[in-house]
């Protein structure tokens, strides 16, 4: 790890939590490197979709114990900004993701995400396993 933070998105939290699989492994890798940051929407998002309520700790725990991003109003600024341009070409992307890529953008962070609609937000920096 050369350093860079990574934002790790919902969909690959749901991974690790639920599966064993190269996302989650690469996730767990990251975290060893305490390469990875968490922001607030990704915490609500994981936290609503909880099925069982003894998960809801084990989430807590682990994403609290995480680097905090804060949504700044610069963040969301720029997810409106983002959404706005991209809905002008026609693409529309669940605001939440564009918090999470505005967070990440401001911060210097990587997304790491398997949802396709991070690589259509022009100048994201997209975590890639090597």
């Amino acid at each position: 790890m050369t350093g860079r933070k990574v934002l790790a998105d919902t969909c690959i939290w749901i991974d690790y939590f639920r599966t064993s699989s190269p996302t989650s492994e690469e996730l767990k890798k990251l975290i060893r490197e305490e390469a990875v940051v968490s922001t607030g929407v990704v915490l609500l998002e994981l936290l609503q979709g909880i099925k069982k309520p003894g998960d809801k700790n084990v989430v807590k725990d682990v994403i609290m114990a995480l680097p905090f991003l804060d949504a700044t109003r610069e963040s969301w600024v720029l997810a409106g900004e983002i959404g706005f341009t991209l809905r002008k070409k026609g693409v529309v992307i669940p605001a939440t993701d564009l918090l999470v890529a505005a967070v990440g953008k401001i911060n210097g962070c990587a997304i790491f995400s398997i949802d396709a609609h991070f690589k259509l937000i022009p100048g994201l920096d997209l975590y890639s396993p090597s």
